[in-house]
């Protein structure tokens, strides 16, 4: 599963899964709020999901990647 990680990111994916279907699933847990948390969480998701090609790979051997994001935090009007 590592294949399909980016290469020298500067976070960490808190759990990814291979599922029986081999599709993936990756949970991001985030305990204090920040903004653009959505920009982050689809960027991560896009990033997991694109690494899965390789050369010569063909479009419909992409399997899914399904994104759960468990967020939490203290109340800020300017999170998120």
């Amino acid at each position: 599963m590592l294949a399909i990680l980016q290469q020298e990111r500067n976070s960490q994916l808190d759990i990814l899964c291979k599922l029986d279907n081999e599709d993936y699933v990756a949970v991001e847990i985030q305990v204090v709020k920040y903004n653009y948390w959505d920009n982050r969480a689809l960027t991560y998701i896009s990033s997991l999901y694109g690494n899965q090609l390789r050369r010569d790979d063909k479009w419909e051997d992409l399997k899914k990647v399904i994104g759960i994001n468990i967020l939490g935090g203290e109340d800020r009007n300017d999170a998120y």
